[in-house]
């Protein structure tokens, strides 16, 4: 039996930038094809509890600051395409990218729930932010379907 459970990312920017406004950018994705590779056991048995992405799944760019101490916050949800409720996606940094300022929160997956939530903050501008995605909750018998979702990462300019 074969599923797929496939994500894609998306981005919310602000409409209007003005002169020093913050700038992102947000690159990769996970597709998650999931086979007999994937259980837990031999055959008959169920897939593994959890599913995660690379390390790197998404890459994440915060650029513009004037000032290494302008704060910032990354929030995160899903618009559900094709998506069952038992499943259960969740959303981790992984790293803390570079360049000037800080940045914190976010290290502990979380789950990506309809509503925005914070998922880090940061101050000034960092590049190479690594994000990493698990998905939970995935049973052989959901049946060969495929479910997705979008992932949308917003900037906030705190």
């Amino acid at each position: 039996m074969r599923a797929s459970a496939a994500l894609v990312v998306g981005i919310a920017l602000l409409a209007a930038l003005p002169a020093g406004a913050l700038f992102f950018s947000v690159a990769g994705g996970w597709t998650l094809p999931v086979g007999a590779g994937e259980l837990a056991g031999a055959a008959g048995s169920d897939f593994a509890a959890e599913q995660t992405s690379a390390a790197n799944a998404v890459v994440v760019d915060v650029t513009g600051a004037l000032l290494d101490t302008e704060p910032w916050t990354v929030a995160v949800h899903r618009v559900d395409s094709s998506w069952d409720g038992a499943l259960t996606l969740s959303a981790a940094r992984t790293t803390s990218g570079i360049g000037g300022g800080t940045i914190s929160g976010g290290l502990a997956f979380q789950t990506v729930g309809l509503a925005a939530q914070n998922l880090f903050h940061g101050t000034g501008n960092r590049s190479a932010i690594q994000v990493a995605f698990r998905l939970s909750g995935l049973t052989v018998t959901m049946g060969s379907r495929i479910f997705s979702t979008q992932v949308v990462l917003t900037l906030l300019d705190t």
